[in-house]
């Protein structure tokens, strides 16, 4: 008890330890001269105490910033002479890190009582101090804000060290746990609150090397070997190096040589409490599958680090040839504060490129939000650091596998319903609103009405839960996993193999990926298409797409590619950007711009050409300008129009062959009241900051663009403009110039976006149907959402108006609506509680062509005679053209405990043969059906099936029930062990395909009453209602009523009521009673056979005893004795002649026995006779039995029992005498009687004569 309690309190220490003491949407930085960072729901508390400690960042800007960008796409671009000519370490140093100002900064700190936590590249520097220390030595004030759960710390004033300085606390909440990762038990948890049936299914990860097909590298020796998978996860998993070992005997794989890397402060029992510990299992497990004897090096970052300090420690690093990144911030986390423009997006994008021209490559998961999960509607929900152009952004795919070898992949789509920030969605992608289009996405079409910005992802790999893969988590448990937060280190693991193959790093992968992906003899081979799936509202086609980019990778093709040198090389441009004397990053409307570049080819310096200069932000070209040589360097001047937001400059040359970064005007921060409205037009604030985050009035007034998203033809419709006016006003408890205006916003979701030379946008939606509480669903709820003409789709949410009249309406591609219903309120008792939900079912009617739809979710109030409308939202799913039919194969009759194949021959559209998508057996009590109307069981009920291509057939097994296990059914109890099952086979096809599922498509077995053990050595079990196969007994007793095949026993046993076949008894004597067997075998040992029929008998070194039993099949063949007379049970007097007929091959000896005592003994066989006088013994019954033994002494028995009853012979005699003399009294009796009568009769006569 004490251990146990012992244990408890640790356990609470360390909850209590891992506990994050603020909450952030987004990694948001602040600067030295920004006030503090407001987050949505929460408010200024005061200040932080001065002898709080605190965490701060300083970050020194490179020297020549200019050429990291120059040296990140010169080293990347396959028309490059430098491509993958990548820098070294000491020439990172040499040419960057800015030695002297870093050198003074870290000594003043230090000098001040700072300690130094992480320091990197010259360039960034994490301290730890007090606030009051802070306050005193480096300017900064500090704020506390809460949303009366959570708090947070924030820096607020101007740095006395010339450098951009950073303090709060807050990132690490948004880092607390893996926001990329699904799990078994989170979509358990979907299932139990929406009530719904989902097919649950998992592959071994090893699978995917064939999928890939990096198993054509395998045979040709590229494993992996001496290259390095980087992976950054945060907090830990102190037991992730035990874990890795038990996975590679689980899977047979090489040990893999793991280092974990800490990057600040290392708590990684706080990763058990967190989740962390979960990603980096699958982190480490699938980049291992992949590359099974490359390095891992495991960077474990503390949570509270800003993201441009961690990747400036790994770049300095420079150990790693690919870093995996499985988290990201979404676009609209990041506008809520748009200082971090800078503080996360640039300065990370700078040691990203830095990091790419060191030949590193950089992977991110592009999210698991779909296309609209992260925000409210498309645009705000992308992520970072996928969406960096330096970053190779991996979406997610669904993979289904047919054994022993085929597979097939499709996008990771949508259930059918927008989450709200969850992990709900599939594949995220889209189009940035932040990040322009980088130089090797220019010309690429961009969608009307939505921004120039950067799309993704670029190529994804296998990240579903339907089906998902295997990995073990901590306690070396095996759980079914999926999300993004597999693709990228699955990819991860991919890239060293292309390293080796190669011989060397590859560095920024996406101009080589979009070059491939553009070459039409090579796309389809090198990189596969994925042409199926959706992520609401972007669609999987051939070719470049929202959903899953260019595809996934086949690794054997494209290391062969790789490889292939190209011959048309194009110069190279460093490009400077100054402003009117000195280089800049920050320009504003009105101003020139110097562009400044020195272009060469390969190294010599090239004087002529035609060279144009452009400028690129999210609004697209926005100025140009043709460059001129003037002696040394090509130069030219724009001017800056009204614009705003990051820009890239490129040089081309037809194509880009330079570029650098900048940023246009200034920065707003929108500030809502709230999110939900009904009625009446919102007051907006707003704050207007400079890049680096200081807040300004440069203007009495700016204009914002209010937009409003329909997503049937999925465009961003402005509806109205807001002119937000300066006011004197405060903020976060400082007094601040800020701005404000009413805005009309239109019901749904809107955007609202700053203009002209401000940059800011903020999304939210408008009425009393909110994002997250509705659900579209098909009847079988998976990725993908699909559902078949005739079937129905199922809507459930609720309104915030519980007045408001909803309905849902099923919408074609060109906006007509095909299906209507009302959703009306419904009452559901929970937990004893009574709440509403609006719930109904939107049928899709017969014949409806196959192809996507949307649901739109309407909800209006009377007004009037008119109805107004307060609310309208909307889902997507997609119609297949039939269903899945499912032809069952099953045995009819099984036995409670026994483990049995379900076979099934799936078809769709003409009978065509399904071979890949996701299909689960449900099996279930029969009287199940009785206690529900429709099929909503969970998943204990649920058996995966897998497609066996050998057999041409799905496949699954299904332990059943029994008072020893619950098998595969978990929810087993007594009464429902045995009887009629029913089985409903239910799910969706690859391409969409779905089954039916309801009682009416099911089939029929019977569980009869018999426990069924299996390969087992038995020493103790119920002695009744056994089906035993290859089994070994080892007891000693009773079994009866009961089923043996294949059984051995080594324990002498009697068996009784018993039906068996291939049974060997091995040293000990068996008992068969009112049983029949075939196939015996005995060796060295006997067997007695009561009242039981027999066939196929081996004896070696055995004897055989029939009672009133019938055998035949004996080998080898042993004596036959039949004992013709007496009959059994016959009653014997007197002299008995016992007759026995014994044959059999070269009679050594008969023995015939009374009661056991020999009473003669034969040499020989055939007819045989011995007399015995029953008078001789008592009365009684007595076993006659006869022993004949072979010269080969093969013997058999036969023995029946008889009743010897001579006594009562001789009482039957007596009384017999004494009946006659009784007999002859009678007689003798009867005559004196007559002669009296006769002498009376004369008497009477003589008296009446003389009378």
């Amino acid at each position: 008890m004490y251990n146990l309690n012992l244990k408890i309190l640790s356990l609470a220490i360390l909850i209590i330890l891992c506990i994050p003491v603020s909450y952030s949407s987004t990694e948001i930085t602040s600067s030295a001269n920004s006030p503090p960072v407001l987050l949505k729901g929460f408010h200024y508390l005061g200040p932080l105490s001065s002898s709080t400690d605190v965490t701060i960042t300083v970050f020194v800007t490179p020297k020549d910033v200019s050429e990291i960008f120059y040296y990140a796409l010169s080293t990347s671009d396959p028309y490059s002479p430098l491509y993958h000519h990548f820098l070294t370490k000491s020439e990172v140093k040499r040419m960057f890190y800015p030695v002297k100002r870093f050198d003074e900064i870290e000594s003043f700190l230090i000098d001040h009582g700072f300690k130094i936590d992480l320091k990197a590249l010259d360039s960034i520097i994490v301290v730890q101090g007090t606030a009051g220390q802070a306050e005193k030595y480096l300017g900064l004030h500090f704020s506390v804000y809460g949303n009366g759960t959570l708090t947070y710390y924030t820096s607020y004033g101007t740095s006395s060290v010339s450098a951009y300085v950073f303090s709060s606390n807050y990132t690490s909440i948004f880092l607390s746990k893996p926001n990329f990762l699904i799990t078994h038990s989170l979509t358990e948890e979907m299932q139990s609150s929406r009530n719904i049936t989902e097919p649950i299914e998992g592959y071994p990860p090893t699978v995917m090397q064939r999928v890939y097909n990096a198993t054509s590298l395998y045979l040709k020796g590229i494993d992996g070997n001496n290259y390095t998978i980087g992976i950054l996860d945060f907090e830990g998993d102190p037991l992730i190096s035990e874990q890795l070992n038990y996975f590679d005997r689980v899977y047979n794989l090489p040990n893999s040589n793991l280092t974990i890397i800490p990057v600040g402060s290392y708590e990684p029992n706080c990763g058990i409490i967190s989740g962390w510990a979960d990603e980096i299992s699958l982190d480490v497990e699938i980049s291992h599958v992949m590359a099974p004897r490359a390095n891992i090096d495991l960077y474990v970052a503390n949570p509270s680090l800003s993201l441009p300090a961690i990747v400036a420690f790994i770049d300095q690093q420079d150990r790693v040839d690919v870093l995996s990144q499985s988290f990201g911030f979404p676009e609209s986390s990041i506008l809520e504060d748009p200082s971090s423009i800078y503080s996360l997006i640039m300065m990370t994008d700078m040691y990203y490129a830095l990091g790419s021209s060191e030949g590193i490559s950089f992977l991110a998961s592009s999210g698991d939000g779909g296309g609209s999960g992260y925000s409210y509607g498309p645009l705000g929900g992308v992520v970072y650091p996928a969406s960096s152009p330096f970053v190779t952004a991996v979406g997610g795919t669904t993979t289904y596998v047919d054994f022993p070898n085929g597979s097939y992949q499709t996008a990771w789509s949508s259930y059918g319903f927008i989450p709200l920030r969850v992990n709900d969605g599939g594949s995220t992608g889209g189009i940035s609103v932040i990040e322009p289009k980088p130089w090797y996405q220019i010309g690429m079409h961009t969608p009307p009405t939505f921004p120039n910005g950067r799309t993704t992802p670029d190529i994804s790999a296998n990240s579903n839960i339907y089906p998902a893969i295997y990995v073990i988590l901590p306690g070396n448990e095996s759980q079914i996993i999926g999300g993004t937060s597999e693709a990228s280190p699955l990819v991860a693991g991919s890239i060293v193999l292309l390293d080796q193959y190669i011989g060397h790093r590859l560095g920024l992968l996406n101009p080589i990926i979009y070059s491939i992906a553009e070459n039409l003899s090579i796309y389809g081979k090198a990189i596969t298409p994925i042409d199926f799936g959706y992520n609401i509202p972007w669609k999987a086609k051939y070719g470049y797409n929202y959903v899953t980019g260019w595809g996934t990778l086949n690794l054997g093709y494209l290391a062969h590619y790789l490889n292939i040198t190209n011959n048309k090389l194009l110069p190279t441009a460093l490009v400077t950007l100054e402003n009117s004397s000195t280089e800049s990053e920050v320009f504003y409307p009105g101003q020139t711009m110097n562009i400044i570049s020195n272009i060469s080819w390969n190294g010599k310096e090239v004087t002529q050409g035609n060279f144009t200069a452009i400028v690129e932000t999210w609004e697209g070209n926005i100025t140009s300008v043709h460059l001129k040589y003037n002696g040394t360097l090509w130069t030219g001047k724009v001017k800056i129009p009204n614009a705003s937001g990051i820009a890239f400059v490129m040089v081309l040359d037809g194509k880009v062959i330079g570029m650098s970064e900048a940023f246009l005007g200034y920065l707003v921060k929108f500030i809502p009241p709230f999110k939900i409205i009904i009625l009446g037009d919102p007051t907006v604030n707003a704050m207007v900051y400079t890049i680096y985050g200081k807040p300004v009035n440069v203007t009495y007034t700016f204009n914002a663009s209010i937009f409003s998203y329909n997503i049937v033809n999925n465009t961003y419709t402005k509806v109205g403009e807001a002119n937000f006016s300066i006011i004197p006003n405060t903020y976060y408890g400082l007094g601040i110039v800020g701005y404000s205006s009413k805005v009309k916003l239109p019901v749904g979701v809107y955007m609202l976006r700053a203009s002209s030379q401000f940059f800011g946008y903020t999304f939210g939606i408008n009425g009393d149907l909110q994002q997250g509480l509705w659900i579209v669903l098909s009847h079988i709820a998976s990725m993908p959402g699909v559902v078949a003409p005739g079937q129905s789709i199922y809507v459930d949410g609720v309104p915030t108006n519980f007045g408001a009249n909803i309905t849902a309406e099923l919408v074609n591609q060109r906006g007509q609506i095909i299906s209507e219903t009302a959703i009306p309120p419904i009452p559901v008792i929970e937990g004893g509680l009574q709440f509403l939900t609006w719930q109904n079912f939107l049928d899709v009617p017969n014949l409806t062509p196959p192809g996507y739809y949307y649901v739109i979710i309407n909800s209006t109030v009377p007004n009037g005679d008119n109805w107004s409308q307060v609310g309208l939202f909307y889902g997507e799913i997609y119609v297949s053209p039939s269903i899945s039919e499912v032809h069952y194969l099953i045995n009819k009759l099984a036995y409670e405990g026994s483990t049995i194949k379900i076979y099934a021959n799936i078809t769709a559209e003409s009978g065509k043969e399904v071979k890949y998508g996701i299909f689960t057996a449900m099996v279930y009590p029969e009287i199940y059906k009785e206690e529900e109307t429709t099929i909503q069981l969970n998943n204990e009920f649920d058996v995966p099936l897998y497609f066996n291509s050998t057999l041409g057939l799905w496949e699954g097994n299904l332990t059943l029930p029994s008072d020893l296990s619950s098998g595969n059914l978990s929810y087993y109890n007594n009464p429902y062990a045995s009887g009629p099952f029913g089985i409903v086979i239910f799910g969706n096809a690859y391409n969409g395909y779905p089954t039916e599922n309801t009682y009416n498509y099911q089939d029929v077995f019977y569980v009869l009453p018999y426990l069924q053990v299996k390969g087992e050595v038995i020493q103790s079990i119920q002695p009744f209602n056994l089906y035993l196969t290859n089994d070994i007994i080892n007891m000693s007793g009773e079994i009866s009523n009961s089923v043996l095949d294949n059984v051995t026993i080594e324990r002498g046993i009697t068996l009784d009521y018993v039906n068996a076949s291939n049974v060997t008894v091995i040293d000990e004597n068996l008992t068969v009673i009112s049983s029949t067997l075939s196939g015996l075998r005995v060796i060295n040992g006997s067997i007695t056979l009561i009242n039981s029929r027999v066939q196929n008998v081996t004896l070696n070194g055995s004897t055989i005893t029939t009672i009133n039993s019938n055998v035949t099949g004996i080998k080898p063949h042993v004596p036959i004795i039949s004992i013709i007379s007496p009959k059994a049970l016959s009653n014997l007097t007197g002299i008995v002649h016992i007759k026995v007929y014994v044959n059999g091959s070269d009679i050594r000896a008969v023995k015939v026995y009374i009661d056991g005592k020999l009473i003669k003994t034969f040499n020989e066989g055939g007819g045989l006779e011995v007399e015995i006088n029953t008078t001789q013994y008592p009365d009684g019954t007595y076993t006659i039995y006869v022993k004949a033994i072979q010269q080969d002494k093969i013997s058999s028995t036969s023995s029946i029992e008889v009743n010897f009853e001579n006594s009562i012979s001789k009482l039957q005699h007596s009384i017999s005498d004494e009946k006659d003399k009784l007999k002859n009294l009678f007689i003798l009796e009867y005559v004196i009687i007559a002669l009296i009568i006769a002498i009376a009769s004369l008497l009477i006569f003589t008296i009446k004569k003389k009378g």
